[in-house]
């Protein structure tokens, strides 16, 4: 009989290209904790089976991944809302924040307190839905090019617009955390203007669940010594985070 916790691993690795598309041996070793050699085993038993394919360095995804913006809605559901749980107290009356990026952005808007008042900066139009019914709340849109696949505006005239402020908080969800590489973005034009943000942000909090731990895009947003504070599902001690426990900023 298998090891249980070998079958767990198994079931997650499965689970997280599935849902992301991709994963590298590194990530995955750091993340479950095991060598690159077991992680390896783990790609190539699963890779006998069917479930995904493996590649030098890591395995891609056999069956299509979410694509569209309501999809990747349903993705992680539970742990982007206690994200969301955990970053409402730091919303104070009379602040400006920025709610820029993709589907945890959209579940801290769904979460966002209605009795008292402060500003919201977007280019995300289902922040604008989430939003609709706080009275209490202004909302400044960011405009630009439209871009289906995220459901928000971007180039010139969006990075333009949001050059021109200086936020109390930037809340950003990136596509990627690395503890060496930073936090990348799987967009050209999104990593340039969110670069912009963090530049201004008096306080810069980034949204991670674990499936973005530990992993690289190919386009650089900043270092990790420039956010304040990562706040995750986790508990702050959990053996996830160690590598991210030497960081200046703030864990929660």
């Amino acid at each position: 009989m298998q090891d249980l916790n070998k079958l767990s691993r198994l079931d997650h690795i499965a689970k997280e290209i599935t849902l992301t598309g991709k994963a590298d041996m590194r990530s995955l070793s750091l993340r479950y904790g095991v060598s690159i050699d077991t992680i390896r085993r783990d790609i190539k038993e699963l890779h006998e089976k069917g479930i995904l394919e493996a590649t030098r360095g890591g395995a891609v995804s056999r069956t299509p991944i979410p694509r569209s913006f309501r999809e990747r809605l349903q993705v992680d559901m539970e742990e982007k809302r206690i994200i969301a749980n955990k970053a409402i107290p730091l919303i104070k009356p009379g602040q400006l924040i920025v709610l820029c990026g993709g589907t945890s952005i959209v579940s801290l808007a769904m979460a966002l307190p209605t009795d008292i008042p402060f500003t919201v900066v977007t280019n995300n139009f289902p922040v604008i839905s989430a939003l609709e019914e706080h009275a209490m709340v202004e909302v400044l849109f960011a405009g630009g090019t439209v871009s289906r696949t995220h459901n928000n505006t971007t180039g010139t005239v969006s990075s333009g617009f949001f050059k021109s402020i200086r936020p109390d908080i930037f809340f950003i969800a990136p596509s990627g955390i690395h503890f060496t590489a930073g936090i990348t973005s799987s967009d050209f034009e999104h990593a340039n203007m969110e670069r912009e943000i963090v530049k201004n942000a008096r306080k810069v909090v980034a949204l991670v669940t674990t499936s973005k731990l530990n992993t690289e895009e190919n386009f650089k947003i900043c270092d990790l010594s420039e956010i304040d504070m990562m706040i995750t599902e986790l508990d702050t001690n959990d053996a996830k985070l160690v590598p991210y426990q030497t960081t200046d900023f703030e864990l929660l």
